[in-house]
């Protein structure tokens, strides 16, 4: 069964959109070459509609190894006044368009694996046996160039192999087919065989010639066995250079050489090697066949082939040429194959590959080949059904556009001249006539048909025509043969119902039905009018070139009114606007779309209870929409910005002026941040920042949890003064920074120091450990400011190591720095250069050690154990010092502490404290 499927119809497990009955339908295939479905058929509506280019077809191949029904993608058509042609390839050559690579690197693996890595990502497949590893580079390539292109990259130049398509899947095998023992004799003089035997490279007798000229003697030669084969000697002069007598060479031999003692000895070695080249078969011609099953299946010495009808692509055959009487093993390389009938029609044989000669060479051939060349007569042994083609005045069209024996009696006039010009043909496609030939002068342009499925014709010249006897087809009126072509319907008073003529159709009594109007012609409607039981449309489309269309609709049923006006700008903007009337609501819309980026909507949608109104924008995938919902009750807007000019009032409690500025009776805020001009901020989190004035009051803390901020007992204070910060209490106990003495400070986070730290404790760091729970490391110190590093070592076979000092930490110290080695072994082991960014250590042979390098801090190398250290009695008198000052600061905020809970008592404090 042969089925389509149309372009968009990708669900091929199931049947497809129509079954076709094809006149003509063949595969052709060769290894590691073109595969193609050519399909012709009858036009039928059904036909015109889905065979288009991008369909698929779906016909039986008939290759051994992969899928029955195979998949084939129309790439091309063509028509003619009764038929139409398609032409298809695999649906896997598309990965050239769809399966793009741009950036794959197979790197040391097998066919497999670089197969699997190529087709990854995609609905395609690989499949192969080759187990050679190699490695390829794959950028900007889509799968077929990778695969089989003219880049050294390519799959089968890196990797090999020959080429199975099967539907979405590629077998790449290192041989396809396979010796199944299949064997053919030619040798006669059959219609349905040719023979091509290049005997350019056949040797059967070789003179075997040594290094310096040596040669055999009594003969000089070696013969083949099948040298009595041909009808003279093929001698070639064969050169073994490798084969040597000692005596004529001057030093060593090479490696691939062989040396004799004595010329006896070397000349049996010649004899020898020319023997095994006949096994090699050198002495058989390169033959290959072109065999046609369909015409040699009648003749009596078919029996010698009929085996080949079993072969398949790639398949080995015993060739055995009776008048050489020698035995070649050649393939099959290339198959047509009939999907119809689902058999073999021709076979090539051999590793050559040559066109078809023409129609008329094959016929002559078909006919000499029966012919007794002794009395003229026809061998009745041989062939069985042929016709003496010329004497009985036919023309047998073998190898016509459609491949098959449609065409069996063709009666032509070729005198331009005559009255009687043109041509009748008769065969399995009816009877057809032509007076005129096609435009390049090479077929008949046939116009009139009668066939089995009814009559075509383009013109019929009658009397009346009784309508019920036409069945389908086209009735086509007016064009250019045709001008004044008219369509008219009548009433029983004669009156026009409607007319179709070449300015339009015109209907002025009752209605259309959809069903009347074929698909195929609807598309080319400029209007349309439609008016049935269930609705009234109308339509008109106009198309100014590829660049614009306008489209304009209005449908009347009995629940809803719907008019549509639509423009397309090419491809990058469509504009777009509709209302529709019901009972329920009135609903308006108005699109536009820019290509694949931007695409702008808005409607609004009118009930008797709520106006929605909603526009949404959509740019590079992310989308935007604000609606406005009313009804009775309330009004709902929803947008992610909203702009409202003019000032805003809320039940005279809340206001928003035209300046921006804000008055409100009472504010509650939650979540989210507050900003006051651009000095004040409160976050979320309940964090203060305070940009000026230098004096702010920064945090109250409570001593307790309550419930309210108002019946909260506060006792801490935190202020920022001048440069210093204050911390103070209820209590007076306040504490100056940054002379801050508590028993412990801690930080959740990372302390920074951009002066020193000293202590009088012990500097240690936590660490955990896992079965000791966290324990402390104490520092190392160093009478002055260091800083180390360390590392592993191993002496070579010299004794020496080099090691590199990290040219960052080389930066951080000054002065030449100290080398320590610790050796992991016996032997003798030291530091014998130190220079800028390595030093070497030398000693015992393959010795390992550790080493550490130290350095005195840049910056600091002339600090060595200072003296001036603070005592806690300094400190206390240095921050006595400071009392009175502090005093006197703290004074004034602790006087106003209470107008500070209020901000306006706030601000005029701070105005008049940096008066």
């Amino acid at each position: 069964m042969i089925q389509i499927y149309k372009a968009g119809n990708t669900d091929y497990s199931r049947n497809g959109d129509y079954v076709l009955q094809p006149i003509l339908c063949e595969f052709t295939c060769k290894i590691n070459a073109e595969w193609e479905l050519e399909l012709e058929h009858v036009i039928t509506e059904d036909v015109i509609r889905l065979l288009m280019i991008d369909s698929v077809i779906k016909a039986p191949a008939g290759i051994r190894g992969i899928e029955q029904e195979q998949l084939f993608r129309v790439y091309n058509t063509a028509k003619d006044f009764y038929t139409i042609h398609a032409y298809a390839r695999p649906v896997f050559l598309d990965a050239a368009q769809d399966c793009f690579i741009p950036d794959s690197r197979p790197t040391d693996k097998n066919g497999q694996q670089a197969l699997d890595i190529m087709c990854s990502g995609s609905r395609y497949s690989g499949k192969t046996d080759i187990g050679t590893v190699s490695t390829a580079y794959y950028i900007n390539k889509n799968l077929i160039e990778a695969i089989s292109g003219d880049d050294d990259n390519a799959f089968l130049k890196r990797w090999g192999g020959e080429i199975l398509y099967n539907n979405y899947q590629i077998i790449i095998n290192n041989h396809i087919g396979g010796d199944y023992g299949a064997r053919a004799a030619f040798g006669y003089n059959l219609t349905g065989v040719e023979e091509r035997a290049d005997k350019e490279d056949v040797i059967t007798r070789i003179v075997p010639v040594a290094y310096n000229g040596r040669m055999c003697s009594n003969p000089y030669y070696v013969d083949s066995p099948k040298i009595h084969n041909y009808p003279y000697i093929h001698h070639r002069i064969v050169k073994y250079e490798h084969i040597k007598l000692k005596e004529d060479m001057q030093g060593e031999p090479d490696e691939d050489d062989l040396v004799f003692n004595t010329l006896p000895e070397l000349q049996a070695k010649l004899r020898e090697l020319a023997a095994e080249e006949f096994k090699k078969g050198i002495d058989v011609p390169q033959v290959a066949y072109k065999v046609t099953i369909a015409d040699i299946a009648q003749t009596e010495e078919y029996k010698d082939i009929k085996d080949l009808v079993e072969i398949s692509l790639g398949d080995t055959v015993a060739c055995t040429n009776k008048r050489l009487g020698i035995t070649t093993q050649t393939r099959c390389v290339g198959i047509r194959y009939d999907c119809v009938s689902e058999r073999i029609l021709e076979l090539k044989l051999g590793d050559a590959v040559w066109d078809v000669s023409d129609s008329l060479t094959e016929i002559y051939k078909a006919v000499t080949g029966t012919i007794d060349t002794g009395n003229g007569t026809l061998m009745a042994d041989k062939v069985k059904g042929v016709l003496n083609l010329f004497n009985a005045q036919l023309k047998y069209q073998k190898n016509v556009a459609q491949k098959q024996d449609v065409r069996a009696i063709l009666f032509e006039d070729t005198d331009t001249e005559s009255d009687n010009y043109g041509a009748l043909c008769i065969g399995s496609l009816g009877l057809q006539i032509a007076d005129k030939r096609t435009t390049d002068g090479r077929e008949w342009d046939w116009t009139t048909a009668i066939t089995a499925k009814g009559a075509v014709a383009d013109i019929i010249a009658t009397g009346y025509m009784l309508a019920d006897r036409i069945r389908g087809g086209t009735l086509t009126l007016g064009g250019a043969n045709n001008v004044n072509g008219v369509f008219k319907v009548l009433d029983k008073k004669g009156n026009i119902v409607m007319s179709a003529d070449t300015n339009g159709v015109n209907i002025k009594i009752g209605s259309v039905e959809e069903d009347a109007i074929s698909e195929a012609y609807k598309g080319k409607l400029q209007s349309q009018f439609k008016v049935n039981t269930d609705a009234i449309s109308a339509e008109v489309t106009r198309a100014k070139g590829s660049e614009e269309t306008l489209r304009s609709s209005l449908k009347v049923t009995s629940d809803a009114v719907t008019a549509e006006v639509s423009r397309a700008k090419g491809a990058e903007e469509t504009l777009k606007s509709s209302i529709k009337v019901t009972s329920d609501a009135v609903t308006t819309e108005v699109n536009r779309a820019k290509g694949a980026e931007e695409s702008l909507k808005s409607s609004i949608k009118v009930t008797a209870d709520n106006i929605n109104s909603e526009v949404a924008k959509k740019v590079n995938g992310t989308q935007i929409i604000s609606t406005i919902n009313q009804s009775a009750e309330a009004v709902s807007i929803k947008a992610d910005k909203i702009n409202l000019n003019g000032a805003v009032t809320a039940n005279q409690n809340f206001k928003i002026l035209e300046d921006g500025s804000m008055e409100t009776k009472y504010a509650n805020i939650k979540g989210g941040e507050m900003s006051v001009g651009s000095n004040f901020k409160v976050t979320n989190g309940g964090i203060v920042y305070a940009f000026a004035p230098k004096f702010v009051l920064g945090m109250q803390l409570a001593k307790n949890m309550f419930s309210s901020i108002e019946d909260a007992d506060y006792k801490y204070y935190a202020w920022y003064l001048g440069d210093n910060l204050w911390l103070g209490s209820q209590d007076g106990e306040d504490v100056w920074m940054p002379s801050i003495r508590p028993l412990k400070i801690s930080a959740a986070g990372d302390i920074y120091s951009f002066g020193n730290i000293s202590c009088f404790g012990t500097k240690s760091r936590i660490a955990d450990t896992k079965n000791f729970s966290q324990k402390k490391l104490y520092c190392y110190e160093m009478a002055s400011p260091m800083f180390g590093d360390c590392g592993t070592g191993c002496t070579d076979e010299n004794g020496d190591c080099y090691i590199s000092i990290d040219p960052v930490f080389e930066e951080t110290i000054e002065q030449e720095p100290i080398v320590k080695l610790t050796k992991y072994g016996k032997g003798e082991l030291y530091v014998s250069e130190i220079n800028s960014g390595y030093f070497v250590v030398k000693g015992e042979r393959n010795l390992k050690f550790a080493w550490e390098i130290l350095g005195k801090q840049k910056g600091f190398g002339g600090l060595r154990l200072e003296s001036d250290v603070p005592e806690k009695e300094s400190i206390d008198r240095i921050e006595s010092l400071y009392a009175g000052d502090r005093e006197k600061e703290i004074e004034p905020i602790l006087c106003y502490k209470e107008e500070l809970e209020y901000d306006k008592e706030s601000d005029e404090f701070y105005a008049s404290y940096y008066r």
